[in-house]
């Protein structure tokens, strides 16, 4: 698989997390003593040939807002 389309195919699954865990903080915001989700995001180079300017969106692990 191209690599385009692989950075392309994991910036838009992250995209979608982070809507995920926008629309659930927004669905309990009311909800007694529920804690904010938070998801991180980092960009990442791609190592190997190609254009140096390509880059890889990693995930890191949600945490609660105290």
């Amino acid at each position: 698989m191209d690599r385009l389309i692989y950075v392309a195919m994991t910036g838009a699954r992250e995209s979608m997390k982070a809507q995920s865990v926008v629309s659930h903080n927004l669905a309990n915001a009311s909800t007694t003593g529920y804690r904010a989700m938070q998801q991180s995001l980092l960009s990442a180079p791609v190592p190997g040939g190609g254009l140096q300017s390509r880059v890889n969106v990693v995930g890191g692990p949600g945490s609660f807002d105290t």
